[in-house]
This record gives structure tokens, sequence and C-alpha cells, in this order.
């Protein structure tokens, strides 16, 4: 199945308003009702050649919108494909349609804005397990999940552009101008616009040269992503080394359901480091600090990503976006990394709440990552994984407990991280650290989980 679907229909073979209550009510995940949509209605039409007015005419609009002029620095190649889109749909006139590619998959912002201006313009019915929309002929359903969806997506605004970034043809010469197309891939790019610089630190010493700029964007629905980018020449070496987020892109889906609470604060076990073995308890809360959780971000890596894995096997170990490394003399690769910085971002911004997370991670076959494994599983560079220092292993159970789905496999994460079969040459004193650290992550995650399920307790 696609990490996305949309299906489409004509009003005449919509459901009742009781069925899609029975439907809406035992329905569990997208992945129910998007089952359900294909058997009650994609099945039992999808054969059937009848007049498809409402159908055509999103295809219409759609195609309409990506045509125009001043939005092709948006949809720029897209109007080809959805006129072949519309060619079928006059061809066969279906009275259902159910994508799952250029429709479904599509990551843009303002493609998903003029997807939904076409479904609200046309009165075609629809199902877009992308942001949960559920469009029937019920005029108080349809009318409520329009207007929730487009307030996800603004209205598209023409930006002017300064140079247009096609073949990437210009070469840097130096940081500075890597700085500066860096700065104009961004403004260009569709999803990367609407990142703005939070901050920015010039490195300078005898030894390198560059910059780290770091990004942030602040969805519609207050989920917040951020990710930097570190630009940097190597004297010694004689080699620009670009990194986008070296390890992480971070996200904080939270803040809304933190009610304007910057931190989350839970006890710390004060005495449980202790040696002594005090009678007395008068001082038990005062020898307790409160220690600010950080379980509000959830970091992932891209390594872990295969469009990552393949990228490197076709230019090479050297040329990772986690540490993009080239000669001073072969800069014409800084290209290259803008390109995979295009579909890093692509990805990067399309996942803005949980659910589209754990889709990605658990559910979609864009990554190593499976539901099925036991977590034993070769890690970026082909070792056996370790549950100490790696991201993974903490970003499983973080989905799973967040997303409150798979308890028994959150059971076997904490299992196979505690018991844990160090080599002999670890010592006792970091086997301990170690083991202290995992239970610290496991405890933290529960109790932010706790918070979001109860605030008012805290």
């Amino acid at each position: 199945m696609a990490t996305y679907e949309l299906y489409l229909w004509e009003p005449e073979v919509d459901l009742e308003d009781d069925q899609w209550q029975k439907i809406l009510a035992d329905a569990e995940d997208t992945f129910e009702i998007a089952y359900e949509v294909r058997n009650e209605i994609y099945y039992k039409h999808e054969d059937i050649e009848a007049d498809a007015p409402h159908l055509l005419k999103f295809f219409q609009y759609l195609y309409e919108a990506v045509k125009r002029p001043e939005y092709q620095d948006y949809f720029e190649g897209m109007d080809q494909r959805i006129e072949n889109d519309l060619d079928v749909v006059k061809r066969t006139r279906r009275i259902v349609w159910h994508d799952e590619n250029l429709l479904g998959n599509e990551t843009s912002q303002e493609f998903k804005r003029v997807l939904y201006e076409s479904i609200e313009h046309s009165g075609i019915c629809a199902y877009s397990s992308m942001d949960d929309l559920l469009c029937n002929t019920d005029v108080y359903t349809r009318d409520n999940a329009l207007k929730d969806a487009l307030q996800l997506y603004p209205p598209l605004k023409v930006v002017k552009k300064s140079k247009k970034i096609n073949s990437l043809a210009h070469i840097p010469k130096d940081i500075k101008e890597m700085r500066e197309m860096m700065f104009l891939f961004l403004q260009q790019h569709p999803l990367g616009r609407y990142f703005e610089l939070e901050g920015e630190n010039k490195i300078l010493n005898t030894i390198e040269k560059g910059y780290s700029l770091y990004f942030k964007r602040i969805c519609g629905n207050g989920v917040k992503q951020k990710f930097n980018i570190d630009l940097i020449y190597s004297k010694k070496w004689e080699e620009f080394q670009l990194r986008a987020s070296p390890l992480f892109f971070k996200y904080d889906f939270f803040a809304l359901y933190s009610n304007g609470r910057k931190d989350i604060y839970r006890d710390s076990d004060s005495d449980s480091d202790s040696d002594s073995d005090s009678d007395s308890d008068s001082d038990s809360d005062s020898d307790s600090e409160k220690i600010n959780i950080n379980s509000m971000n959830i970091n992932f890596n891209l390594g872990f990503i295969k469009f990552v894995q393949e990228f490197e096997n076709k230019y090479g170990a050297r040329h990772d976006i986690r540490g993009f490394i080239f000669d001073k003399k072969d800069t014409q690769y800084f290209n290259v990394f803008l390109e995979q910085l295009d579909a890093c971002l692509s990805l990067f911004a399309s996942i803005d709440s949980i659910k589209k997370f754990v889709d990605l991670y658990i559910y979609s076959d864009k990554t190593i990552f499976s539901v099925e494994d036991d977590f034993i599983l070769p890690d970026y560079y082909n070792r056996e994984i370790s549950p100490f220092g790696n991201e993974q292993l903490e970003l499983a159970y973080r989905l799973f407990t967040y997303g409150n789905i798979y308890p028994e496999k959150r059971k076997k994460i904490e299992e196979y991280a505690l018991n844990y079969q160090y080599p002999d040459t670890v010592s006792e004193a970091v086997k301990e650290r170690k083991k202290k650290r995992m239970e610290e992550v496991f405890r933290d995650v529960n109790f932010f989980n706790d918070y979001l399920v109860n605030p008012t307790v805290f």
C-alpha cells in the first residue's frame, strides 16, 4: 500500500450517513477507512463506465491551476502528468478514481492546496489519507473537512524569483558562494521556502572556516520542524565538508498539547545513587531535584531511509548527506549535494504529525525499519545494531509510545536494551552507565506520554 492514497467518487454512489457513521466509529486509523472505501465504493464501481461530471470537473480545475504561468515555479512539469489522467477520465468516464502515485504522494504544500480546492470546486466526494480528509455528500461533514484541510495549506502566492535553479549549472568556488546558493535554493524550493533562518554561526579558525545555519518552520497545526546545514572548508585537507543535520532532523509535535508551557519536569531519583542508608525521611523532598525532560522533540536519522542509501550507492560513501565531502578542485559536487537536500526536504517537511511519522517508519517501505523485526537490524554501516547511542531504537520506542501502538514491541525494546550483552572488553562501570541512560530514556518517554494524556495532574 502507498504511504498516501486518494479516492474520488461521484456523489451518486456515496454511502448513506448511517453507513459512514458506523465506519468512522469502528475505524481506528486511516488504513481501516481506506479499506472500507475500497470495499464499499471503489471495488463495487471500478469497472462501471458512466458519466462522471464531478470527476471531470475536478481534473479540469486541477489542470488549469497547475498550468497558471504565475505558479510554474510550484508545478513545473506537473501539468502533463495531470493531463494524462484527465484524458483517461474523458475516455472512460468511470464514476470512481483511485490514485496512489501522483495525487496521493505529492508532498508539495502548494499542490495539496490546489488538490483540496479542486475537491471543493468540483463537488466530488473524496477520501485522502494524506490528511485523513473525508468529503462525502453530507454538507456539514464536507464543509468542516474542507475548512480544516484548507487551513493546513495557505493560498498560493506568486513569489518572484531572482534566479531559477534548474540545472544548477553554476559552480561555486568557495564557501561564501555555497552559502549564497544555499539560500537561493531554499527560497526557490517548494518546501524549503517555508523554513526561516533561526540562527547562524560563523566558523573561522586555523583549521577550518565556514557556516552553521539553523532553520526552523512552524506548521499550520503548530508542529515545529528544525534542521541545520554546515558548510565548512577544511584548510588542512583542502576539502569541503557539507552536512545537512549531521545526525538528526528534529520535530516538536507537542507544543499544542503543553498549553503554552515550555518545560515539563519530573523529580529525579537523587537518592538512588547514594551509598548511605539514612533513616531520616525529613530531607527527602529537598534532596529531590526537578529535571526538565527533553521528550517533546523527536529526532530521526536520514541514514535509515532507503533513498539516502541509494544515493550513496550511486555517488560513493564520501557523498553522504550527513557528511558530504569533496576536494577543493571538485566543487561541482556542491550541486549534487543540493539535489540530495531537495529529496530530504521533501520527505522531512511532509511529516507534520505523529501519525504521518508512524505511517512512514512503520507502515511504508521507505525505511529499513519494520514492525515485524526484533530490532536486531543492520545499522547504517551494516554493523549489528546497538541500542546505546543508536537513535533508531529510541525513535521506535517514542513512536510506539506516542502513537499508542504495539505495546509488546515497546516491552521488547526495553528488555533488549536493558539486557544487552556487551563484549568482555567493556567495563562494568560503562555497562551500568549505559543501562542507566536507557532506563532514563524509557522513563522520560512514558512520563511525558502520561502528561499528554492527562496534563492537568502535572
